[in-house]
């Protein structure tokens, strides 16, 4: 789940993205060894030794919110929409007190990598429901990991997670350039989640079904689009690994639909969209990763990292 981390009088919301060991149910049954995409509850404390967690835009406790660029951000434009520092996402939430998400849908080009530049590093381009506000730890989530090894060697796959339940790898081939659709569907008549991903450049597709993790609610009241370095650790001992330079990856057709049946994209008269921009932790607090304004219901994620 979401923290803020207070540095200074400067806020961050961290997407924390934690390990766990892969759970292929008649897909793969390599375990992984490396951390990927969850939003994590136990995410970074700050610097200043204290942790609020982000509720809705309406009664937030303890948040103090940026309406703002992050610092460090050279834009001249103010967002339209609210805007919160991560220390490893980058891209858009939308949320509203009381509201409840049944879909979120978006198509996205896997980047090509500057492994040259980017050794060692990793990326996850990913939808997902809940997780930015309420107080459920759960998150249904699936996407693709862009990944640099330490020879400079670009790595894709495909993956779907049930948090905290176990990541799954996915036997989809996917490669740099292809066009690929992830969505996430909470089914209100078996009370199951459906996550899917197609590759339409190749037919490539996988779909399952799974269930709230036993003894746990999955109330998705928030929607996610977001491109994000993982995480090692929690609390304290958070470590955000270094983020792989994408460049840029492209989110259109975004669909998004709550559980009384309204539909629309990132911006609606339902719910609000939060602009998510990746900060480094420390003052000059410089941007590493951020997203456009929204344009009809697309937008544009792009690594920078500010010297």
């Amino acid at each position: 789940m979401p923290k803020m981390s207070v540095v200074v009088g400067v806020s961050a919301v961290v997407l924390a993205l934690g390990a766990g060991p892969a759970l292929i149910a008649g897909m793969s049954s390599a375990p992984l060894t490396a951390t990927r995409p969850k939003l994590d509850q136990a995410a970074a404390v700050g610097l200043a030794g204290h942790a609020a967690v982000i509720g809705p835009r309406a009664g937030r406790r303890g948040l103090a919110v940026r309406p703002v660029l992050a610092a460090g951000e050279r834009a001249a434009v103010q967002p339209a929409e609210a805007s919160e520092d991560s220390l490893n996402s980058a891209g858009y939430a939308v949320s509203r007190a009381g509201t409840r998400f049944r879909l979120v849908r978006a198509t996205f080009f896997v980047p090509y990598l500057n492994c040259a530049l980017s050794k060692s590093a990793y990326s996850d381009d990913w939808v997902g429901l809940g997780g930015f506000v309420g107080k459920s730890v759960t998150v249904q989530q699936d996407g693709i990991q862009a990944n640099c090894d330490s020879a400079g060697r670009s790595s894709y796959k495909a993956w779907f997670e049930m948090y905290p339940r176990g990541q799954a790898l996915s036997r989809v081939r996917i490669r740099a350039g292809d066009s690929v659709t992830a969505s996430v569907y909470y089914d209100a008549t078996t009370n199951r989640f459906d996550l899917s991903l197609t590759d339409n450049t190749t037919g490539g597709h996988f779909s399952v079904t799974r269930a709230c993790p036993s003894g746990m609610t999955c109330p998705a009241r928030s929607a996610e689009i977001l491109s994000s370095a993982p995480t090692r650790g929690s609390g304290r001992h958070l470590v955000v690994r270094q983020l792989a330079d994408y460049g840029a990856v492209s989110y259109a057709s975004v669909a998004i639909t709550d559980r009384s049946g309204q539909r629309g994209g990132l911006r609606s008269a339902f719910w609000g969209a939060t602009r998510i921009i990746q900060t480094e932790a420390a003052a000059p607090f410089l941007v590493i990763a951020r997203p456009t304004q929204i344009q009809a219901d697309t937008f544009d994620t792009y690594w920078s990292r500010e010297k």
